[in-house]
């Protein structure tokens, strides 16, 4: 007999895992699968949901000029690399390769959905639209996940939030079943699924500062748990201090390059000290669009 989410009983740490996998692994493919719908209805010309291919879509002028002009804030440095590596479209990238974050910011800013609805930001219980639903999703990632500061949930609340989170991603798509997320509950927990799980947890580690931040944080209370995860502490501590290597290397015992801190860092560029320098830096900042991820 299946089980479903009123007869689940499984421990908290338990639960901790299993909310994860909904989160980090189906809920990605499920806004990817609205991404790849959103552009196929907006860019019939452009977008092959054949392939997911988005050379084309980020070839088209107006979503560059839209992209390029949000702030550094919400299209970081990472993520326009990976669109625009040395300034022009992927060739390669497809929808699959992106990660939740991206996805979303692609979905708010160059598809038919309101690009300025707080629903992405603040849904309320009542607001049914596709862009609340995706807000829900982004904050069970953002608030369940990326924060938590315990690997443990207790059966209520991992009852409240897996069948929350099941219900956006049902109304979203139908990229998976209601049986097909009701299977993650009876799940062993075996070195095979563990192995998946820490390659998710490896992905979200080089692409998304925010997990980068929370398991670094909790990387002590992280080491006490039973479940094989010793790979995952080691590789984080290991990209933890290539980075503080790095970040020491930057500045040179005497002035810091210019070029330096525009390539390697995420900091505001140095100002031009030419008259025509500083005219262009006041001509962007008109130019920039307060966009939202």
């Amino acid at each position: 007999m299946a089980t479903t989410i009123e007869s689940y009983t499984g421990s908290d740490q338990e639960n901790f895992f299993r909310l994860c996998i909904l989160i980090v692994d189906y809920a990605l493919k499920v806004v990817q699968h609205v991404l790849q719908e959103e552009l196929e209805s907006k860019y019939p010309n452009l977008f092959d949901p054949s392939t997911g291919l988005l050379f084309k879509v980020l070839s088209d002028t107006t979503v560059k000029t839209i992209l390029f002009g949000l702030p550094r804030n919400v299209f970081n440095k990472q993520q326009k690399d990976q669109l625009y590596p040395v300034g022009n479209p992927s060739k390669t990238v497809t929808v699959g390769d992106l990660d939740i974050t991206l996805t979303v910011l692609l979905l708010r800013n160059i598809t038919k959905l309101v690009t300025g609805s707080n629903a992405w930001d603040n849904p309320s219980d009542s607001d049914k639209s596709k862009e609340a639903e995706i807000g829900r999703v982004k904050r069970y990632r953002n608030v369940d996940y990326a924060h938590i500061t315990k690997a443990a949930i207790s059966l209520d609340v991992f009852r409240e939030k897996f069948s929350g989170l099941k219900s956006s991603l049902l109304a979203l798509s139908g990229r998976y079943s209601g049986e097909e997320y009701d299977a993650i509950l009876h799940r062993p927990l075996d070195t095979g699924l563990l192995k998946e799980y820490q390659d998710v947890m490896n992905k979200l580690y080089n692409n998304d500062k925010e997990v980068k931040e929370w398991m670094m944080e909790n990387r002590d209370m992280l080491n006490k748990i039973d479940l094989r995860t010793i790979d995952i502490q080691e590789k984080v501590q290991v990209l933890y201090d290539r980075n503080q290597d790095r970040s020491e290397r930057r500045i040179s015992p005497g002035s810091r390059s210019r070029s330096s801190s525009q390539s390697d860092s995420d900091d505001s560029p140095v100002p031009s000290t030419s008259t025509s320098g500083q005219k262009s830096g006041r001509h962007h900042k008109q130019r920039v669009k307060s966009g939202k991820m």
